[in-house]
């Protein structure tokens, strides 16, 4: 058995409550709104040496040894190395996450590099890492903690061990990579990876055994779908009055436990929606502090309701820091064709507006410009340029084509292959009849490939 399994019975004493200002921004765990999409993407919350002080606070004395007594486990007259000793488990040095590098990399820019460019709050991967391996507050971590740190690719059926892990995702940065990727997919509806939730109304189970059942969970952003799509349980009743400790045979924890562990560490999974009476500005209490909403299509954007406004004094306001704007979320379109007043036609694309450099790609694609939704200019303007949409080249693939002056070709592996003459083409049994017009435009994006040769 892992390691990490046994630590699930371990009670601590402190259970993440939420201290703001004002009691109206009490939060408590919701099963279908976990933690917000603007704080799940919230990449700049820590740097490098930030995650490092992080590790290092958790951690401040790592037992490399294994000299220490062996008390989590009820063995105090043992110490960590002769404990591993009775279970089979290595034996010392151990190296701590803090300490930990791969390939000359440490833990934490590990952690922060994989934050930048999958675009997922720092935060979120370490409290990860701490609900599926304990590695953020061990002091004496096995091999077997890093090889499956983030629990990826170690499906709930099966045996409960480190066999139950597909190899191919071992290794702390392998771990990290593909957590961050998954969680990024998700989060921008990439069409490549298969979401079994949705937002919108889901039925999630208990437990890993079906006879527990479950229930129908209304799913409000793409963050709480990803959370659920990495761990697919909700925890009952008994879980959630357990606080960090055991519930019953069908409790599950993942979830409960990312809640707890990020609110203990890092504040509030969602930032409250307040404003002053008299309509003074609406504002995201975030980590202590209020973040402006600079128009209302930010606002819209993040999947934020005006329904879930409480409105304050400007007093309790006023005693908050200003933190920064939040931002538009850039993928709020994703998938959609858009359109806005003198600006041209793009599709949304992972964030980014991607053009069209032809009428002929366009339609290509299979779109009318009946699809595209009406946006604003100035809205149109805090999305990214994009890459334009290429044309498929292989789209013409076995078609016999020909353009308005008669020139002939088969296209063949995305480029256009003439007949050198009107034997050679015969010889292949075609009419003229047989060959579909293309505009020169389109017949000039197609490569041109080499003669085709007489068909014996």
């Amino acid at each position: 058995m892992m390691k990490k399994l046994l630590l699930l019975s371990i009670t601590v004493s402190f259970f993440g409550v939420l201290v703001v200002p004002h009691t109206t921004y009490a939060t408590s765990f919701d099963r279908g709104h976990i933690i917000d999409d603007v704080v799940f993407q919230d990449k700049g919350t820590m740097y490098a040496a930030g995650i490092q002080d992080f590790l290092n606070s958790k951690v401040p004395s790592c037992d490399t040894n294994g000299t220490l007594p062996a008390t989590e486990f009820g063995r105090p007259d043992l110490t960590h190395a002769q404990y591993a000793a009775t279970r089979g488990w290595p034996s010392p040095p151990y190296t701590c996450l803090r300490d930990y590098a791969e390939n000359g990399v440490t833990a934490a820019q590990i952690i922060y590099n994989l934050s930048q460019q999958y675009q997922i709050n720092p935060q979120v991967l370490l409290v990860t890492l701490q609900k599926e391996s304990s590695l953020i507050t061990d002091t004496w971590p096995l091999p077997s903690q890093y090889q499956s740190a983030t629990g990826y690719g170690c499906p709930d059926s099966g045996p409960n061990n480190s066999a139950n892990c597909n190899s191919n995702y071992f290794g702390l940065t392998n771990q990290l990579t593909n957590t961050a990727y998954m969680y990024h997919a998700i989060m921008t509806q990439n069409p490549n990876w298969y979401s079994p939730y949705v937002v919108g109304t889901n039925y999630i189970q208990w437990s890993p055994n079906a006879s527990c059942g479950g229930t129908n969970v209304n799913i409000v952003n793409w963050s709480t779908a990803a959370l659920y799509d990495y761990t697919p349980y909700q925890p009952n009743a008994a879980a959630l009055n357990a606080g960090y400790g055991v519930g019953d045979s069908c409790s599950a924890y993942g979830n409960r436990n990312f809640y707890l562990y990020f609110t203990s560490w890092f504040g509030p999974t969602y930032g409250n929606l307040v404003q002053a009476p008299g309509g003074g500005g609406v504002y995201l209490i975030d980590n202590g502090t209020k973040r402006p909403f600079p128009n209302e299509i930010s606002f819209i954007s993040n999947n934020y309701s005006w329904a879930n406004m409480v409105t304050i004094s400007a007093t309790e306001l006023n005693s908050l820091p200003t933190g920064t704007p939040v931002p538009y979320n850039a993928h709020y379109r994703d998938g959609k064709l858009i359109k806005a007043a003198g600006a041209g036609t793009y599709v949304i694309d992972n964030g980014t507006k991607r053009p069209f450099p032809n009428e002929t790609t366009f339609f290509l694609y299979g779109y009318t410009y009946a699809d595209a939704s009406s946006i604003t200019n100035y809205e149109m303007s805090l999305i990214p340029d994009g890459t334009p949409m290429p044309y498929n080249t292989h789209l013409r693939d076995g078609h016999l084509v020909r353009n308005s002056s008669g020139g002939m070709y088969v296209v063949d592996n995305g480029s256009k292959r003439p007949f050198p003459n009107e034997t050679t083409f015969f010889s292949y049994g075609y009419t003229y009849a047989d060959a579909l017009p293309l505009s020169y435009e389109e017949l000039g994006m197609i490569p041109d490939g080499t003669p085709m040769p007489m068909k014996s």
